[in-house]
């Protein structure tokens, strides 16, 4: 028995993530992937609803994958602020110049390139918390940067610090000068 494997794709807006259909034709004027038989399978026979993913791009492996929906909460969401780590990736570089109790931001240089041509949707405005070391409980101090026009902002710190920040950015670090 003679067995022949179909290709199935998904096309979808590049842009929003929407998909527009699942088999094997590619829709004209349509970015699409290659999906595996069984996973375009689950969609065609409606045990999963198409409504409920999208296409999104994953920048650690520079394409477009199908991926499930996930609804966030608007509650906001702190996480601590690593040091620069040269190996990996970052979205956003918080620099805290020290002796002049100054800070400064820096993109990812893939960052701007990314949003304008995927549905990535960062938050345009980043909050990091300056706080006792390892307590975001005791605040020194707050900034708030604008990704689009970034620009150098007074700080008040006087002991060690951790820093925290309230955004979506997949990777926020920082160094110190």
């Amino acid at each position: 028995m003679l067995h022949v494997d179909i290709p199935q794709y998904i096309c979808f807006d590049q842009k929003t993530g929407e998909i527009f259909s699942i088999g094997p034709a590619i829709e004209e004027g349509c970015q699409y992937i290659q999906i595996p038989k069984e996973q375009a399978e689950l969609f065609q026979t409606q045990k999963e609803n198409m409504v409920e993913y999208e296409v999104a791009y994953n920048r650690s492996d520079k394409k477009f994958v199908l991926k499930k929906n996930t609804y966030v909460t608007n509650e906001p969401v702190l996480i601590e602020v690593i040091p620069v780590d040269e190996s990996v990736m970052y979205d956003l570089l918080l620099t805290v110049d020290i002796a002049s109790q100054r800070c400064y931001i820096n993109t990812g240089t893939e960052l701007f390139d990314v949003m304008e041509t995927t549905n990535i949707n960062f938050e345009k405005e980043v909050t990091f918390s300056f706080t006792k070391k390892g307590d975001p409980h005791i605040l020194y101090d707050t900034v708030t940067f604008n990704i689009n026009e970034p620009r150098e902002q007074a700080i008040n710190l006087t002991n060690s610090y951790s820093i925290y920040a309230i955004s979506n950015m997949t990777t926020c670090m920082y160094k110190e000068i």
